[in-house]
């Protein structure tokens, strides 16, 4: 094979592959609360990172058992290091004791930038 004709390969599978992640994260308004575990894999399939349950030594609960969707690699260093607090960039479906969908929460990507401390010199565009 031209050596040419690789980076288009790798070009058009990432195209492919992501239209494929795309497409099941449009179905991510189809997840209700009340739906089962394996109703939510049914329509999105696999998560990306998954977070168990967890109780303290008085029964209470500390985390929820969570699911993301549509990890990155900066987000699976937070899941790492700050489990119980959930990143806000990815879709989130948090479960019961009994693996029924508690809540669902989708990608907050405006609200968690922080207000720049020097104004920007370029007007925002109107939309």
């Amino acid at each position: 094979m031209p050596m040419t004709r690789i980076p288009s390969l790798i070009v058009l599978a990432s195209l492919i592959l992501s239209a494929c992640a795309s497409s099941k994260l449009n179905r991510f308004s189809d997840v209700q609360t009340g739906m089962t575990k394996e109703e939510v894999r049914s329509v999105l399939g696999a998560p990306s990172s998954t977070f168990t349950r967890e109780v303290d030594d008085r029964g209470r609960v500390v985390r929820l058992e969570r699911w993301q969707y549509g990890d990155t690699p900066g987000t699976f260093m937070t899941g790492a290091l700050f489990s119980e607090y959930p990143s806000n960039r990815v879709w989130a479906i948090y479960f019961d004791e009994s693996g029924v969908v508690l809540d669902v929460a989708e990608p907050q990507w405006e609200t968690d930038r922080p207000e720049p401390l020097v104004p920007s010199p370029i007007p925002p565009r109107d939309s």
